[in-house]
């Protein structure tokens, strides 16, 4: 994800570099050892800065990297891109939760459906909680989750300029524009 550039975070080491340097036979570092932190207080660290090249990226080292991280944290939360890689399983075997931000449209819609049916096979159904992004652009909340099937656990408005404007900044929307 971008989320480090979006908060205007200073490009750091990834777990990926990490990795390769403890495969190398350097030290192990932990994630929370490796994020950057926001001046809201969020840390972040990305997965890799090349999303092409992942030589060691294996979906055992993702997970058990994040499991090692949560005693040091409130909550971690793991933006994925959409997909059911081998690491996307690896992570949703071991989340609490899995969020699913859905937006009022056909693609988004089915696309949340398709995860719910691949969520029911490999046995994390339960851990699913749909966020409706843009709620405020015409079909309602309702008919989101009767089309999906999921119960909706926040109704997110859309932001529309502001989060480009906020990410432009380096701020998050809420820092930006606090009473927006």
């Amino acid at each position: 994800g971008h989320v480090g550039l979006s908060l205007g975070l200073p490009n750091g080491r990834s777990a990926s570099d990490s990795w390769v340097d403890e495969d190398a036979g350097y030290g192990h570092e932990l994630l929370v050892d490796l994020a950057a932190r926001h001046g809201s207080g969020i840390k972040v660290v990305t997965l890799s800065s090349d999303p092409l090249s992942h030589p060691n990226l294996s979906p055992t080292r993702v997970a058990d990297s994040i499991l090692e991280a949560r005693s040091a944290v409130d909550a971690i939360v793991v933006d994925l891109h959409p997909s059911y890689s081998e690491v996307n399983l690896a992570v949703f075997a071991i989340a609490d939760r899995i969020l699913v931000p859905v937006t009022p449209d056909l693609p988004a819609m089915r696309a949340a459906m398709q995860l719910k049916d691949v969520a029911v096979e490999i046995g994390v159904r339960d851990r699913l909680s749909m966020l409706i992004n843009r709620a405020n652009s015409g079909v309602t909340v309702g008919d989101m989750e009767q089309t999906v099937g999921l119960s909706a656990t926040a109704h997110i408005r859309s932001a529309g300029l502001h989060f480009v404007w906020s990410a432009n900044a380096g701020k998050s929307l809420i820092d930006k524009f606090p009473k927006h």
